[in-house]
């Protein structure tokens, strides 16, 4: 979907996106469904979609990371040693991503904003 907007909405778009914490997607998703349902506020569930957005993010992190675990599983198979800074710094990663995603998905399993 495209969307024309003057630069200055579109910069009120953003600004108000970024206030609620959500993309400017989901800002114009939600706002879109509220005047499309003769309603002034936006869509309650907007906290809940911008956590899904969060996840989808994470994830696409968890896969870079998997792809560094690869290349270094890899390498140490065709015998090159990684440097234990390469593995532990990968090793760091993970563990970040892992906790971004379990605190994404506790909240939104308690239905609030990460």
């Amino acid at each position: 979907m495209t969307t024309r907007l003057a630069e200055t909405e579109y910069d009120e778009i953003l600004a108000a996106a970024r206030r609620r914490a959500v993309t400017t997607a989901r800002f114009l998703a939600a706002a879109g469904l509220a005047a499309a349902r003769g309603t002034t506020t936006l869509e309650p569930h907007e906290k809940r979609d911008a956590v899904i957005d969060e996840l989808v993010l994470t994830r696409a992190q968890l896969a870079r990371v998997g792809n560094n675990l690869n290349q270094l599983t890899r390498a140490t198979h065709l015998g090159v040693m990684p440097h234990p800074d390469d593995l532990a710094r990968t090793l760091d990663r993970v563990r970040r991503v892992l906790a971004a995603i379990d605190a994404a998905a506790t909240a939104l399993a308690k239905g609030r904003p990460a």
